[in-house]
């Protein structure tokens, strides 16, 4: 009874002293990921809205409504969370990101209102105007309208294919 008591103890202890450990004395996986501010900037150009006789206009309603009535980010490291820009200046809507792991190649999805005016079919997402900390962004997930970039420690933005 006494040594069956003890076995059980011989297969927690291990266990309990591993997670006791800091991350940086563990051999257990990498280790924890460096973040950085990023600010991200769309200057949008504007654009009429379609006229309401046509049947374009519902379609224009509908691709509003998919962005939420407002411009919009979806970055890839926070799960699918749609994050509002805030406007800036005349066309100019900004969002710095405090959260962003470096060294990774990273994705963000940019919806613009003025761009459901333009082409409605888009679903609003725009490729062009976009920066990261000052940087254009103008690599994109092939076959999408996502746009790609890589941060490194210093907040220096580079192309994720170079």
């Amino acid at each position: 009874m006494l040594l069956r008591f003890a076995r059980r103890y011989w297969v927690l202890l291990p266990i309990v002293v591993s997670t006791a450990t800091q991350c940086s004395e563990s051999p257990r996986g990498v280790l924890p990921t460096q973040i950085v501010s990023v600010e991200i900037r769309l200057v949008s150009q504007p654009a009429p809205e379609p006229p309401s006789t046509t049947g374009e206009q519902f379609v224009y309603q509908d691709c509003l409504t998919g962005i939420g009535l407002r411009n919009t980010v979806v970055p890839s490291w926070r799960n699918g969370e749609v994050v509002a820009l805030n406007e800036k200046g005349m066309n100019v809507f900004t969002y710095t990101f405090r959260d962003v792991p470096i060294d990774l190649a990273l994705t963000i999805l940019v919806r613009d209102v003025n761009e459901c005016r333009r082409d409605s079919k888009s679903g609003g997402s725009v490729i062009t105007g976009v920066t990261a900390n000052g940087v254009a962004l103008e690599r994109l997930v092939p076959g999408t309208r996502v746009l790609t970039f890589v941060v490194s420690l210093d907040g220096t933005v580079l192309s994720p294919f170079n």
